[in-house]
């Protein structure tokens, strides 16, 4: 009876349904199923399964797998040499070393013998050359992929045999210092170029891979050294995607005429300026796609403005932006600015920014999809209109977004914010006023309060009013039928000393200006009467000062009346000496 692992390979390979597969052999079955188009993503774990497995096969020769079928695949696991005894009919070959450093070369006699093969997949072997015979005979591979492996160096003619080449892949082969692109001359077909995790700072001739028409994908993925790319490179290529993600750069000029419908710049790092797209005009016009992940953005509108003119340039063609892992806290201006300049946008991905209150009344396009995993979202009852379905918009469900802070805390350690509609809001507290204390004085009479300011003082006062509440108020100055001045949790408005004092040389009562205070549960005002007047200068003074300076009056004051005595005294005395003359 063969085991259920084996069974499930059985069932597919050789059509025999002995037993029940378990889960994990479906997931087999299904990746077994799809070794054409997926033989490039098998991990070493699974080639390890799919090699125990020898019943599964129909062929196993040394330590390769041999699948027939329409891909007629072959997989081998730490060969000891470059396999030369597998079926020449083979299409595709996968060759893993992993601990076994046998396999140093590619010898060219072997792999002649394979001339119908499409896609030939090297990963961890110890091999340090390709040289300019070694795919002579393999007109017909389209897919050439060289992964984890000490390569220094491909001979100039390498790849020319290779006419119907469509993919060239180079991973992480940090020994090879620089690749040389002359190589790609006779590649007509080509359509993608990856090289991921390489160690040369600069791509060697590439403006040569302009005759390339077929080309649509490039990428020059998380490099040792900071790149250089010619600015005018792109404006030859007519790309579809271009992935330069995690790589540094001296400055973002390469840009300049790029048309490309996919740009991917996620944890890419300028040293010269900053990465703004508001200056690359030509760019604007046809960028569909675009990844600024992991960067330092504060706003969304920093990327569309031009550093120079601050003239924002509309993407009106994007439909996806992805900003994720950057420092953006307000999503009501981000949203803002998505409905103003991008309105066709489909695609929002904010997840792990700093973003921690939702609006209640924000309203989004019915196509527009925003991400928001990973937020610091401060819960309130302000998210209980999502049970009346304000949420549409949202990319995931409502209980993958988990509440960092609440208004107030419960007895759990986490809500999600499907399970908070019982988290309560705190209405705005009694606004606080506060002036200069130098120059005012504030008094309670009854429900307003009177602030007295200096005559000596200065010619504008800042006065501030201050409060809290969850979710946060709005607090406004109204003052003469109008706003003065409004802010979250603070406000501060400017009065000019003249407009009072014109108010008292006309007889009109003292100016009264109110401080309002609201949120999403209730709202909260305090009136302030504005009064010039006199303030004790002795309060400024230290204390010891303000003892000699009242002593000092006191004396004065004695003084004065001594002397006002001495004068009506000597007045009567005149008097009737002159009467009695």
């Amino acid at each position: 009876m063969p085991s259920p692992g084996k069974c499930g390979l059985l069932f597919l390979l050789l059509g025999l349904g002995l037993c029940q597969q378990s889960e994990q052999d479906l997931y087999y079955i299904n990746k077994i199923s799809k070794i054409q188009v997926e033989l490039v993503n098998l991990t070493r774990a699974e080639i390890e399964k799919l090699l125990r497995d020898e019943s599964s096969a129909d062929g196993f020769m040394d330590r390769c797998m041999i699948i027939t079928g329409d891909s007629k695949t072959a997989i081998c696991d730490s060969p000891i040499e470059f396999p030369a005894d597998l079926p020449l009919d083979t299409l595709q070959m996968r060759i893993s070393c992993g601990s076994n450093r046998g396999l140093d070369s590619i010898p060219t006699a072997v792999i002649a013998r394979y001339s119908n093969l499409q896609l030939l997949f090297i990963d961890s072997c110890p091999i340090s050359f390709i040289t300019s015979d070694t795919f002579h005979n393999n007109s017909n591979l389209h897919t050439l992929i060289l992964k984890n492996m000490p390569l220094r160096e491909i001979a100039g003619d390498a790849l020319m045999s290779l006419r119907k080449l469509r993919a060239l892949k180079i991973i992480n082969c940090t020994q090879l210092q620089n690749l040389d692109l002359i190589t790609l001359t006779g590649q007509s077909e080509l359509e993608q170029l990856l090289f991921e995790r390489l160690n040369f700072s600069q791509v060697r001739t590439l403006p040569e891979l302009s005759h390339l028409d077929k080309l649509r994908h490039i990428t020059l993925r998380d490099h040792l050294q900071p790149l250089k790319l010619d600015r005018f490179i792109w404006s030859r290529l007519n790309l579809i995607s271009l992935d330069l993600s995690e790589n540094q750069f001296e400055d973002a000029a390469f840009l300049e005429f790029a048309t490309v419908q996919k740009l991917n710049l996620s944890g890419t790092l300028i040293k010269r300026g900053n990465l703004q797209l508001g200056q690359w005009v030509t760019l604007s016009t046809s960028l569909k796609d675009l990844d600024l992940s992991g960067q330092m953005f504060r706003r969304v509108d920093e990327i569309f403005a031009s550093p120079e003119t601050r003239i924002y340039t509309p993407y009106s063609q994007l439909r996806q932006l992805r900003m994720s892992r950057n420092w953006i806290s307000d999503l009501d201006q981000a949203m803002a600015i998505i409905q103003r300049d991008i309105p066709d946008l489909n695609l929002l991905d904010l997840s792990y920014n700093r973003i921690q209150h939702i609006a209640p009344q924000k309203v989004t396009p019915s196509e527009l999809k925003v991400d928001l995993q990973g937020n610091p979202i401060h819960c309130n009852c302000v998210l209980e209109y999502t049970r009346y379905g304000g949420w549409h918009w949202l990319k995931q469900r409502l209980d993958d977004l988990e509440c960092a802070t609440m208004a107030v805390q419960r007895d759990k350690n986490y809500y999600t914010i499907e399970n908070c509609a019982q988290i309560i809001c705190l209405a705005p507290m009694i606004p606080e006023v506060q002036a200069d204390e130098k120059w005012t004085q504030i008094q309670k009479r009854g429900n307003k309060l009177r602030l007295v300011w200096d005559k000596e003082g200065p010619a504008s006062l800042k006065i501030h009013c201050t409060t809290t509440g969850d979710p946060p108020p709005l607090v406004q100055w109204i003052g003469e039928g109008k706003s003065l001045a409004e802010g979250s949790k603070t406000s501060v408005f400017v009065l000019q000393k003249e407009q009072v004092a014109q108010r008292k040389k006309k007889g009109l009562r003292n100016q009264v200006y109110r401080c309002e205070s609201n949120n999403f549960v209730g709202d909260i005002a305090v009136e302030v009467e504005i009064e010039l007047g006199l303030l004790a200068a002795e309060r400024n003074l230290p204390l010891n000062d303000q003892a000699g300076r009242t002593k000092n009056s006191a004396k004065s004051s004695a003084q004065a009346r001594s002397i006002s005595f001495m004068a009506v005294v000597f007045h009567l005395l005149c008097y009737n000496f002159v009467h009695f003359l």
